[in-house]
């Protein structure tokens, strides 16, 4: 099982406070009281991420994630080739999958942010490159 990242519990908060639509007067009393750490809340396809890191994963957290340099890769070289509206929106998919991977709890934020580091820096040397 991978191992939490320390703050993740306060993440699963804001999520699960964001998820309740709860008011911010609530979430102040809710901190001070104490009770901000609450787990993710439960769904199918959370269970099944679950299920697959339980049954089918090498249970060890990457550094840098290859899914967000991936996502992060594709989106720059997409935006050298396609409309602006496009690249916009293939930036936005690998922006919600670097967040993913660490809301997910997944990864942790460290990782993510070097997956697009390792992106950007290839990226870059590629394109001057050429």
């Amino acid at each position: 099982m991978l191992a939490e990242p320390p703050w993740s519990d306060d993440l699963a908060t804001l999520d699960a406070l964001v998820a309740h639509g709860l008011k911010r007067r609530t979430v102040r009393n809710r901190i001070a009281r104490g009770l901000w750490l609450e787990p993710l809340p439960a769904n199918p396809v959370r269970t099944f991420n679950l299920w697959i890191l339980r049954h089918a994963s090498i249970h060890a957290n990457t550094f840098p994630s290859a899914h967000v340099a991936a996502s992060t890769a594709a989106a720059l070289v997409l935006a050298t080739l396609v409309p602006w509206p496009v690249a916009l929106l293939f930036a936005a998919i690998a922006a919600g999958i670097a967040v993913g991977t660490f809301a997910g709890r997944y990864h942790y934020a460290s990782d993510a942010i070097a997956g697009i580091a390792v992106a950007a820096v290839v990226f870059l040397i590629d394109f001057y490159r050429m």
